[in-house]
């Protein structure tokens, strides 16, 4: 049976001599994957991710409809107060009409009383002058003229006294209605300020709501923002840790566990370039961009070593 392991071949799997070259290709990239992702995961740095924090909607309000819904709410209150104040003034305005209409009855009859009084005394004092035989004297005529003159003046008496009891009704009238215009006035004034204060509360209350979210919500920004600055202090860290790791390695190679997974991966990728022919392999290798991440500072041996060949 052939030797199917190549004479050049010194770092090479055994089990690869028995793949196709695709096969081998599939192999290498995989391991090689393999390799990197365990150094990675080995030197990963923990960064936190950037956190964002919620934050809470603000209360809208439209200002103008609290104001309407309040008033709105409030009308049946202050109509009802209106209904009330006119009620009781109608009350005692019809009390005090009633009075007038009273007084203007009583005036009436006490008019006719008195005229059915002089009446009477101008007939008793005819019939009196007619038995003292004077009916027609200056005598008769003269107290005739002084009852009329009295029935007049008691009339007036009357009237008058009527008119200024009518008058101090009427006034009263005029105090009662004066007295509603105030009292509604002071119902507006005080109806007003109830909705204002109403108004004032909703208000309120909803201002410091908004004053509580945008507290919290600048208490969120200043946590994104500090999360935000810790993260760019680790990542500048890791990245000047990144740069003096590589600049040491430039000068001095890798080292410790980093050198041996390398040199893995460098042992696998001999493996495959082996056995290409030195053209092929090197067309390749320049070809397979992520050979170069993955190889590292081992890159160049590998590619001196290609070179070196004698075929």
């Amino acid at each position: 049976m052939p030797n199917l392991i190549k004479d050049s071949f010194v770092d090479g799997n055994i089990a690869t001599n028995f793949m196709t070259q695709e096969e081998r290709k599939r192999y290498m990239m995989s391991e090689l994957e393999r390799l990197k992702n365990e150094w990675d995961e080995e030197t990963k740095v923990e960064i936190p991710e950037e956190k964002k924090y919620d934050r809470k909607e603000y209360l809208q309000v439209d200002r103008a409809g609290v104001k309407n819904d309040v008033e709105q709410s409030m009308s049946g209150e202050f109509i009802s107060g209106v209904n009330v104040l006119k009620a009781d003034n109608d009350k005692k305005v019809g009390e005090k009409q009633t009075d007038i209409d009273e007084e203007k009855t009583d005036i009436s009859q006490e008019s006719a009383r008195i005229h059915n009084e002089y009446e009477k005394e101008r007939e008793d004092s005819a019939n009196d002058m007619i038995k003292r035989g004077i009916a027609r004297s200056s005598i008769a005529q003269g107290e005739q003229e002084r009852l009329v003159g009295a029935e007049e003046e008691d009339l007036r008496l009357a009237k008058e006294k009527s008119e200024v009891k009518i008058k101090g009704l009427e006034l009263e009238i005029a105090l009662l209605r004066g007295e509603l215009q105030s009292d509604l006035s002071a119902l507006k004034i005080s109806h007003a300020t109830k909705v204002q204060t109403k108004i004032d509360s909703i208000l309120k209350k909803i201002d410091e709501e908004n004053a509580k979210i945008l507290e919290y919500n600048n208490e969120m920004e200043k946590r994104e923002q500090a999360d935000k600055k810790e993260i760019a202090r680790l990542q500048s860290n890791a990245l000047a840790e990144k740069y003096k790791l590589a600049r040491n390695e430039a000068r001095y190679g890798y080292s410790g566990a980093k050198k041996d997974n390398y040199l893995q991966r460098l042992s696998i990728a001999r493996d495959y370039f082996s056995r290409l022919s030195k053209e092929q392999a090197l067309a390749e290798l320049k070809a397979n961009e992520k050979l170069y991440d993955y190889l590292g500072l081992y890159y160049n041996r590998l590619h001196s070593e290609i070179l070196g060949r004698r075929e």
